[in-house]
């Protein structure tokens, strides 16, 4: 079994994700923003430090070790303060809405949802460009 479908026995099936988690993982190279919500998504959903990096690192064209050092890093400041997972939300796989780490609801504004609940799940809302980097990712690990 690969590191993939470990993953995805784990906490569920890629088309079930955030659409913005499969563009930072298939798509996009992680800066200091993405690498935090990407992270918190894994955290928050139950998912070893060394598993995300594991998955980053089988699907990145970009790998760094800088990056493996700042997930590890990240996961290790949320285990150690309750405080530094206040502020920090992700989308919950279980009750399918945006949690805090810490395990708060998020308070929404007076106009409606926060823009960061406005989601899609699975690989609809990806850019057409991308498609075909996803498509031989998944060839690879599938064949």
């Amino acid at each position: 079994m690969d590191i993939f479908e470990t993953v995805e026995k784990e906490i569920g099936l890629f088309n079930n994700w955030p659409s913005y988690i499969l563009k930072y993982l298939f798509c996009k190279q992680l800066n200091t923003y993405r690498r935090t919500v990407f992270c918190a998504f894994f955290y928050g959903n139950g998912v070893s430090a060394f598993r995300t990096v594991e998955l980053y690192k089988a699907r990145a064209s970009h790998f760094n070790w800088a990056d493996t050092f700042a997930i590890f890093n990240q996961f290790s400041e949320w285990d150690k303060s309750q405080k530094s997972r206040a502020d920090q939300t992700y989308f919950n796989l279980i009750l399918g809405k945006m949690r805090n780490l810490n395990g708060g609801k998020i308070n929404t504004f007076l106009e409606g949802t926060p823009i960061s609940v406005r989601w899609h799940t699975g690989f609809d809302g990806l850019q057409e460009q991308h498609i075909e980097t996803i498509t031989t990712t998944f060839r690879k690990w599938c064949c």
